[in-house]
């Protein structure tokens, strides 16, 4: 299909206008803000715009910076990360984010720099429309700074190039950066139209700073001739009127083509520590232990002009990385001038593996990360069983859902970040198991119709229903625990040809409590549990979930011919049970 306008493919947003969902929470409102963006410059693609506002620290209490833009933004106090949004909306409607930076102030003065993407791009991911940004600061009660007011400076910035190709068809734009940056253009900001806003709702996410487990591999690349028939995802070749963005003969550089013409000849064991250093035509390959989605990072210091392309992937293909798997641009390019740099990209992305590639020049890492972007509440129930394949299975499936559900249920954190509705069927159930609530859920009532494989996910479900819970557990670790090893994230498909970090697939967490712990179904409205235990060839098993009124927790074991378990729940619950396992049923 086509990517309309994203979140007309996406979703519609559950606004305090439609009085059906959250009707508790007040609409947002800023006090003085006023949206603004670089005069006439509010649809043109691609312009990466800097707001900078400095203040004395104020009296004790807190500082809140309240913002909602268009497309993306992150901010920074005194050069420290802050945060990454919005949390995405229906098209017209716009989120409002409030962010608590009392922690980040220092005693006399601080700054902070919000930097804004507006990519006026058709994708899954985003909505195309006007950018703009809405931003304040206030503090004990007073506005500081404010967009269209006073405190706040706009620059256009060149550090990020704007003519790249997109990322993949379903996702905007890829990045380069070229630093040091020409000098930022000071821009004159017009006041945009009013927004229609709406609250968050959602918890804000993770930022938890991750680093390389293992550096697996180091060698030397060659430059040959690019092959005739060059791999050109339709991202490049199908710019146009039903798909924005730049053509191939508009673009700056193409990343994409230029590594197909580079081969891997010598591959050697890496050295385990940092910094390492790289010289033209070598590279380094990182490995993270698990696949994960986030901004990468690195701090590096360059002797001569360098040219240094991160390329990741969620496995090895043949040993190697290879950035075209997924059918997306899984390349970040800085070409960067002698100095020291600590570079942050401005796109999340899913990767384990990142091979850090240089060309030209001559640099060292000393540090290299990734940020997480994750749900923040999926650690909260637990799940433990004596066959120890079983809690891979299960982490692999939080690790899933909490990479797949950050502001909506996406169907992969990497290729689309996307919305679809009957994906989010099985992880709107995950939610509730692993979190305690359904916000992300109730955020977005309307998605559209799903394309992806969800075969395998119905078939646990009739089983299930059948109580063949053997069958489960053994077709669970048969289809599942590959999956859990290789990547610890859980995949679309039953093998690697499309994403290996499937929101749906994250039911794998559902189907262990529901099917192998044996939590059959949980109200949470009516205070009921109906427990049932299946004939499992298990010794014992415990897990808990999360629900409003506290924790329910399960565990039972098979011993001396007796089937025991002890159940606690919060007051007031009605327990039914089903006991399917031939044992005479002990309650401790």
């Amino acid at each position: 299909m086509n990517p309309k306008t994203t979140l007309d493919v996406l979703l519609l947003a559950g606004l305090p206008s439609l009085g059906i969902l959250h009707a508790a929470v007040p609409a947002p409102a800023f006090e003085a803000a006023r949206p603004v963006w670089p005069e006439g410059r509010e649809t043109e693609r691609n312009l990466l715009v800097e707001f900078r506002a400095g203040f004395e620290k104020p009296a004790p209490g807190p500082v809140t910076l309240r913002l909602a833009g268009a497309t993306l933004y992150r901010f920074f106090v005194n050069g420290q990360f802050g945060g990454h949004g919005p949390a995405r909306a229906g098209h017209g409607f716009y989120r409002v984010d409030e962010w608590d930076i009392t922690p980040k102030l220092r005693t006399g003065r601080n700054e902070v720099v919000i930097e804004v993407a507006g990519y006026n791009a058709n994708s899954y991911y985003l909505l195309d429309q006007p950018s703009f940004l809405q931003a304040e600061l206030v503090a004990g009660g007073k506005v500081i700074a404010a967009t269209g007011r006073d405190g706040f400076t706009a620059n256009i910035r060149h550090d990020r190039v704007q003519k790249v190709q997109r990322y993949s068809f379903q996702r905007p734009f890829s990045e380069v950066w070229r630093l040091p940056a020409q000098p930022a253009e000071p821009a004159r900001c017009a006041i945009e139209m009013e927004k229609p806003l709406a609250p968050r709702r959602v918890p804000y996410p993770a930022f938890d700073v991750r680093r390389p487990v293992a550096h697996i591999a180091g060698g030397e690349v060659q430059k040959g001739d690019l092959h005739v028939n060059p791999w050109k995802d339709r991202s490049l070749t199908q710019v146009g009127p039903k798909l924005a963005g730049f053509s191939e003969a508009e673009l700056a550089t193409i990343p994409s083509l230029e590594l197909q013409a580079v081969k891997t000849v010598s591959s050697r064991p890496a050295a385990g520590t940092m910094p390492f250093t790289l010289k033209a035509n070598s590279y380094h390959t990182l490995d993270f232990g698990v696949n994960l989605s986030g901004f990468i990072g690195a701090r590096i210091t360059v002797r001569t002009r360098t040219r240094l392309f991160l390329t990741f992937d969620e496995i090895l293909s043949g040993g190697d990385v290879d950035f075209e798997r997924l059918g997306c641009v899984n390349i970040v390019l800085y070409e960067l001038e002698p100095g020291a740099y600590s570079v942050e990209s401005f796109e999340p992305y899913t990767l384990r593996y990142l091979k850090l590639i240089v060309l030209e020049g001559d640099c060292d890492i000393s540090d290299c990360y990734l940020r997480e972007l994750a749900n923040p509440e999926a650690d909260r129930a637990r799940f433990i069983a004596s066959d120890e394949r079983l809690n891979r299975i299960f982490e692999a499936a939080r690790q899933s859902f909490r990479q797949n559900a950050t502001d909506l249920f996406m169907d992969c954190p990497s290729r689309e970040r996307a919305g679809w509705l009957c994906d989010s069927f099985f992880t709107a159930r995950v939610e509730a198991d692993l979190c305690g609530d359904t916000r992300v859920e109730k955020n977005f009532p309307e998605v559209h119709q799903a394309n992806a494989f969800i075969g395998n996910q119905l078939g646990f479900e009739l089983l299930s229903r059948d109580g063949r819970g053997q069958q489960i557990l053994d077709e669970a670790i048969g289809y599942w625990l590959y999956m859990a090893d290789r990547t610890g994230t859980l995949w679309e498909n039953d093998t690697p040809e499309a994403s290996c970090n499937h929101g749906f697939a994250s039911h794998a967490a559902h189907v262990l409590i529901r099917d192998v712990l044996g939590l059959h179904s949980v109200d949470t409205i009516g205070r009921s549990i109906q427990l049932r235990f299946s004939a499992l060839k298990l010794d014992e098993c415990r897990g808990s979930i999360p629900t409003p009124a506290g924790p329910i927790e399960l565990e039972w074991n098979k011993a001396g011919g007796k089937f025991t378990y002890r159940l606690i729940t919060p007051p007031g619950y009605k327990v039914g049970i089903e006991n399917l396992t031939g044992l005479p049923l002990m309650k401790e």
